[in-house]
């Protein structure tokens, strides 16, 4: 996929300058940064690296 950073700040919706920054210093903000993965692809991969393998609620006890 050929995208700008004009083209993925149209799509993504995050700022030019945002993507700007991130290309130059590699900072961008978890919003941002799962907005521009839901334009070039890899938001399912991350969002499934992310769930627990087991649920963790189910430890708690409740009182």
């Amino acid at each position: 996929m050929e995208l700008t950073q004009e083209g993925l700040s149209d799509r993504s919706g995050v700022p030019l300058s945002t993507l700007r920054k991130f290309e130059q210093k590699g900072q961008i903000s978890l919003d941002s940064f799962l907005k521009m993965l839901s334009v070039v692809g890899g938001l399912e991969e991350m969002l499934n690296v992310l769930k627990p393998t087991k649920p963790i609620l189910n430890q708690l006890t409740m009182y």
